[in-house]
């Protein structure tokens, strides 16, 4: 491999760690999740899921949206973190956000089904 070769492969590998380190999130301390969840016709998903997992996946906590498509739920983060929020429900199309606290509103897309009959 060439020396310039080589600058280029390093130019490239940096401004991708450097860009993977801006997505990192500093939160410590109890930190609160709440909003809603609507299909897209503006009606409230009742009984979806809503998981805060971190960046290795692991779930940190988890809730259920109400009757009125409500959720919320306080948890302890500690560190340095992509915090990701995922809302979803059999039938519907799920959702994943960014997170760091505070009010997440999500809207889910009917999933589209296919049907076949056979006679």
């Amino acid at each position: 491999m060439k020396k310039s070769q080589k600058r280029v492969g390093f130019i490239v590998l940096v401004v991708i760690l450097a860009g993977t380190m801006t997505t990192l999130i500093d939160v410590h301390g109890a930190t609160s999740f709440y909003g809603n969840v609507k299909d897209d016709f503006d009606d409230p998903v009742i009984g979806a899921s809503i998981i805060l997992a971190d960046c290795y996946f692991t779930i940190l906590d988890y809730d259920t949206t109400d009757g009125s498509g409500d959720y919320s739920f306080s948890v302890t983060l500690n560190g340095n973190s992509p915090y990701f929020l995922s809302a979803g429900k059999e039938g519907y199309d799920s959702d994943t956000k960014v997170v760091t606290s505070g009010e997440y509103n999500f809207e889910l897309e009917i999933a589209e089904k296919i049907a076949v009959f056979f006679w």
